[in-house]
């Protein structure tokens, strides 16, 4: 999986380049989460602008990420697709994410 890095000085966006956050994709984010990390780097905003499915590992490597950020940092999920949204919601961790609509507001929420 390619994931698209961009750190700025108070945030990092993380974009994956993928459709599906599997057990494929899975890996390389808590590979990179890990780095993230390492480097101090604990306010992310996830775009999920391409990923239109994931499945039990990507759920797990997304609260890996979201563990490994707190309680130094906040992480952003935005642009969430309906499908992946409602997976959020059948499995409760729409109280646990932190959700954006828009580029805007995550980025308010990432700083908060």
């Amino acid at each position: 999986m390619q994931l698209h890095i961009e750190k700025f000085p108070a945030y990092t966006l993380v974009q994956p380049q993928v459709a599906r956050l599997d057990t494929v994709a899975a890996p390389v984010l808590r590979g990179t989460t890990a780095d993230l990390a390492n480097e101090g780097r604990f306010r992310v905003i996830l775009d999920l602008k391409q990923v239109q499915f994931v499945d039990s590992s990507g759920l797990g490597a997304l609260i890996h990420l979201h563990k490994t950020l707190q309680p130094q940092g906040r992480l952003v999920l935005c642009h969430v697709d309906a499908k992946v949204g409602q997976l959020f919601k059948v499995t409760r961790l729409d109280r646990v994410f932190t959700l954006a609509a828009s580029d805007d507001e995550a980025f308010r929420l990432v700083m908060a």
